[in-house]
């Protein structure tokens, strides 16, 4: 039996190229392939009956089923006559895989507007002409209780991260990445997945791009299509894959933290150049902290002259910033046949590059083929051009030499900050707190050196790397790890914050209980190894008053939209030993029937994430350590269904003055197309968290009321803008 056997799949197209080996997968393992292809060349001229009618060929020749179609993806009549083909032939559509493109490259000056129009009409105009009929289709089906449906796009490195002389295919490249993540959260309702690949493989497309090696060939990114149309990635979706030969990888928008300016008062221009560095710096890029002598990096592009070849880059003039994570920044400057050299980003760049310190040290120490990094996404380049280049006009076994020397001969390289902050731990455990407690925690670094720690018999010991089996795997950046053992952030406080995470909370509360991570621990581990006490490398924070819990009742919190799982209530229901037929009846296997409804407690899943925000609110500095105890009291105004998308909101709506502490609650909503149709009230008891001056007994705020139309008055309706 094949993969999707049973299964109808439209793959525009598919006459050559991607789509060809799409449509040759997809019918190997079983599917009925409709092969739409209009038959033109690689610009989009001409039409024919041909490619489409070869593939078909060798589909059944191969004793699989396919059906031809011939028609412009461009045009919303070619995308319902595409629909219409699948539908006469075969009855139904399961999957489409979005994958016709043409090319019209010119630099943006020099580019004619029936360039710029044909390429949108192509890549664009074809997601809105296929796509809505077919979309249509499958929301008629899961309306009839036969939920699912694929549909897969094409994007390209090109839109995501630009490239020379494709302004026009790079636009509509990035508006295809745009278009699947949106569209996957309108039909994920319907249980229909909507993802993305951006492919790097030699076809028609690129065949005249040397450096898209031979040995990337388009199966490797057909593979990718089927995994995303089975059943193994049925929770997959509004994501984007990059395929680059054996290497597969996604593409994820990312926020650096940025920087908040306090109080009433707008930015000015000149207040946002001061502090330019500190609201585009991520968090895992920070510099490395000074040493006595030259980083790895400065050391490596220090060789790099001395390796140029004047003739071989005759007039050639740029100006490169390079921009390294985990490294110090570096400046090229190559002008009048010579080469020269500069520490930092120096000077206006005609070229920018952005890579790691691992990969540019080895892609001029000639460990990494520096082709290979790009394509794989670990280059990147404003100016192709420019970066192209450097090939010709350096003698990179010359510089390679030079590095290997100059690395072998240096005294005194960075040492590793990180490795050093963790020095402090033995001198802040607490061995006589932590009894017989053994473990072994590892701390997984974002832009630094991986750690081990190891308690047992009253001692602890910690080892740069992960050793061992862990009871405990915490992951946070560097500057926060830093700040912590140095005693200048609160742990708990960065916990709660999200900037560190544990896979086992018993674990980590051991571990805040029994260490003392404080100035006086780092300052003994400093000078036992006759060094200053490390520092944080991040930007000082100014001090906040904690906000008097009172003066928070009111204010309010949301989450990410999240979706009712059919396969997460079967869990659930399973777990609790209930066995409702309404329960679990119909979601082992897709299609997922309507009339199914979630066990009554699985909304406290859905709230998770909201919970945590409630209590992590970093301004009300709530301390976990000390939370005795919490309840959660629940309100159902109709059940949960699967694939229905909730959207969770919620109000801290009193404080309460005990005897040893405070309890805090929050109503939180769970509200599905603007009607709130599971409530809950949620209380935590903080020992020893008092209002100051306050009796026991106290309590503050009013409680909401309970009915739908008035939780609706109470948390309106998000809109979009």
């Amino acid at each position: 039996m094949g993969m999707f056997d049973g299964k109808v799949v439209i793959v525009t197209g598919a006459g050559g190229g991607l789509g060809r080996t799409h449509a040759l997968l997809f019918a190997a393992e079983g599917a009925s392939v409709v092969v739409n292809d209009l038959g033109g060349t690689r610009d989009g001229s001409g039409e024919g009956t041909a490619a489409a009618d070869r593939v078909v060929a060798e589909i059944r020749a191969a004793g699989g089923d396919a059906t031809p179609n011939y028609d412009n993806v461009a045009s919303v009549e070619g995308g319902l006559s595409v629909a219409k083909t699948a539908l006469t032939a075969y009855g139904r559509i399961d999957i489409l895989v979005n994958n016709a493109g043409i090319l019209r490259d010119k630099s943006f000056v020099k580019m004619e507007e029936h360039m710029w129009d044909a390429v949108m009409a192509v890549h664009t105009k074809q997601l809105f002409a296929v796509t809505q009929p077919i979309a249509r289709h499958m929301l008629e089906r899961a309306k009839a209780g036969d939920a699912g449906g694929t549909i897969i796009n094409t994007t390209s490195l090109a839109g995501l991260l630009g490239n020379y002389g494709q302004t026009n295919y790079s636009t509509a490249k990035a508006g295809a990445a745009g278009f699947t993540r949106t569209l996957a959260m309108e039909l994920r309702k319907a249980g229909v997945t909507v993802n993305a690949i951006a492919p790097v493989a030699k076809t028609r497309m690129t065949e005249d791009i040397d450096m898209v090696p031979a040995e990337m060939v388009p199966e490797q990114v057909s593979v990718m299509a089927l995994f995303l149309a089975s059943k193994a990635a049925a929770s997959v979706t509004g994501r984007v894959f990059g395929v680059h030969g054996q290497q597969i990888f996604e593409y994820k928008t990312t926020l650096t933290p940025g920087v908040t300016k306090e109080g009433d008062g707008h930015w000015t221009p000149a207040e946002i150049a001061e502090r330019f560095d500190e609201i585009t710096r991520d968090e895992s890029s920070a510099v490395p902290a000074a040493s006595d002598g030259p980083d790895e990096v400065t050391l490596a592009f220090a060789q790099i002259p001395g390796g140029f070849k004047a003739d071989a880059a005759g007039a050639w003039t740029t100006t490169m910033h390079w921009s390294i994570s985990g490294g110090t920044d570096q400046t090229l400057v190559i002008e009048g046949g010579s080469c020269s050299h500069s520490e930092g980003l120096v000077g206006s760049p005609t070229c920018a590059v952005k890579t790691d310190k691992d990969t540019v040290v080895g892609m001029f120490s000639g460990r990494v083929d520096p082709t290979k990094a790009f394509m794989a996404g670990k280059i990147t380049a404003d100016n192709l051009p420019d970066m192209m280049k450097m090939g010709s006009a350096f003698d990179f076994e010359v510089i390679g030499a030079a590095i290997a020397e100059a690395l072998a001969g240096a005294e005194t390289l960075d040492s590793d900050p990180v490795t050093d902050a963790f020095h402090a731990l033995p001198y802040g455990f607490q061995a006589a707190a932590a009894g017989d407690w053994s473990a072994v925690f590892h701390f997984v670094i974002s832009g630094g050196t991986d750690q081990t720690m190891t308690v047992g018999g009253g001692e602890c010991t910690v080892a740069a790397g992960l050793l061992g089996a862990p009871a405990c795997t915490i992951k946070t950046d560097k500057d926060t790890v830093i700040g912590m053992m140095g005693g200048t952030i609160d742990g708990t406080k960065a916990f709660m914050a999200g900037k560190i995470t544990a896979d086992n909370m018993g674990e980590m509360m051991k571990f805040a209980s029994f260490f003392k991570l404080d100035g006086e621990a780092a300052a003994k581990a400093a000078a036992a190894r006759g060094v200053a006490a490390p520092t944080s490398t991040g930007a000082p924070t100014e001090a906040k008053e904690p906000v008097d819990l009172r003066e928070a009742i009111g204010r309010r919190y949301s989450a990410d939209f999240v979706v009712a799982g059919g396969e997460d209530m079967v869990a659930y229901a399973r777990a609790t030993n209930d066995d409702n037929p309404r329960y679990i009846d119909g979601l082992d296997a897709a299609p997922v029937r309507s009339k199914n409804v979630a066990p009554p407690i699985y909304p406290v899943r859905l709230f998770h994430p909201l919970m945590f925000k409630c209590v992590g609110d970093p301004d009300l500095e709530l301390d976990m350590l000390r939370l005795v105890h919490g309840e959660q009291d629940m309100t159902w105004h109709r059940p949960l269904r699967p694939g229905e998308i909730v959207n969770l909101r919620a109000v801290l709506e009193s404080v309460a003055q005990k005897s040893k502490g405070c309890v805090v609650a929050w109503r939180m909503l769970g509200i599905i197309d603007g009607d709130t149709v599971v409530e809950a009230r949620m209380s935590v008891f903080v020992r020893g968290q008092m209002l100051a001056g306050v009796e026991p007994g106290a309590v503050f705020g009013d409680v909401p009321p309970s009915t739908p139309s008035a939780a609706r008055a109470a948390m309106p309706r998000p809109r979009s803008r």
